[in-house]
């Protein structure tokens, strides 16, 4: 009796996110901040098609990241991994086998530059390595591989300040950029605005300018953990890919309700 062989590791598996996006549903996620894989694996086990690794304000390190990956691709979650610097570096993390990228302070230069370091050759200038997890340890096609790694990235452009908003429209027109994301919070603080919802009165007229300039590229917006109300008002204004809140702001905001309503209760 011959054994089968074993699932080789890597990257190409369907993407979840795409796949509800090509049957037109919302695909819906989280951002996680701890780095836990864990969390990630439970999230996915309960419905969820992405999550977002935080490496711009949290210390999650490659080791991370790679514990992460495996977590999501043991529940079919797509990892995005938000990064915290455009260089040299992002080949290594990409070489652990995230679905994609989520690049923040977006402008028209930034994701050129994201898209050269994260594309092999001839559409960018990543390093090559045939031995790493994304190509399942050893790739015997080199050219079929990187044609495939290229077109099955995810990247996404998180628009969150002034700058970003104005070039939305040339963002939009990039080829290699899959979505554009609004970043709430960041670009009320960047427009000079108190942080809220982007139905608030002065982030709805940036929003809805994003909106325009996709061109029929998928929008991307955080819903928060608040209930349906804003996820629905999201939705109905165009958003297709949804964002629930960060892991670590569910667990704050459980931990306070529950003190709230069963503190005073205690013996």
């Amino acid at each position: 009796m011959t054994d089968a062989p074993a699932r080789r590791p890597g990257r190409f598996r369907p993407s979840r996110l795409r796949a509800r996006l090509d049957a037109g549903d919302c695909p819906l996620g989280f951002h996680c901040f701890s780095g836990s894989a864990a969390v990630i694996e439970a999230a996915g086990a309960g419905g969820l098609d992405f999550a977002i690794l935080d490496q711009e304000h949290s210390p999650n390190g490659p080791a991370v990241l790679a514990a992460a990956v495996r977590a999501a691709d043991s529940v079919g979650v797509d990892l995005l991994l938000r990064v915290a610097t455009l260089d040299a570096g992002l080949g290594a993390l990409l070489d652990c086998g995230p679905a994609g990228l989520v690049v923040p302070q977006a402008s028209a230069a930034r994701m050129a530059r994201a898209g050269a370091l994260a594309r092999f050759a001839p559409a960018g200038a990543r390093g090559a390595c045939p031995v790493v997890r994304a190509g399942g340890y050893g790739v015997a096609d080199w050219p079929a591989f990187a044609a495939e790694a290229n077109r099955e990235l995810l990247l996404i452009a998180l628009i969150e300040d002034a700058a970003g908003l104005s070039e939305a429209e040339e963002i939009a027109r990039d080829p290699g950029v899959d979505a554009l994301f609004v970043g709430a919070f960041d670009l009320a603080v960047s427009l000079g605005l108190p942080p809220g919802e982007l139905r608030s009165a002065g982030l709805l007229g940036p929003f809805e300018a994003v909106l325009a300039a996709a061109q029929g590229k998928p929008v991307m917006a955080s819903a928060g953990v608040e209930g349906s109300d804003y996820g629905q008002w999201l939705l109905a204004k165009g958003v297709r890919i949804l964002s629930c809140g960060a892991d670590l702001q569910i667990v704050h905001r459980t931990a306070r309700r529950l003190r709230a309503e069963l503190g005073s209760r205690q013996a």
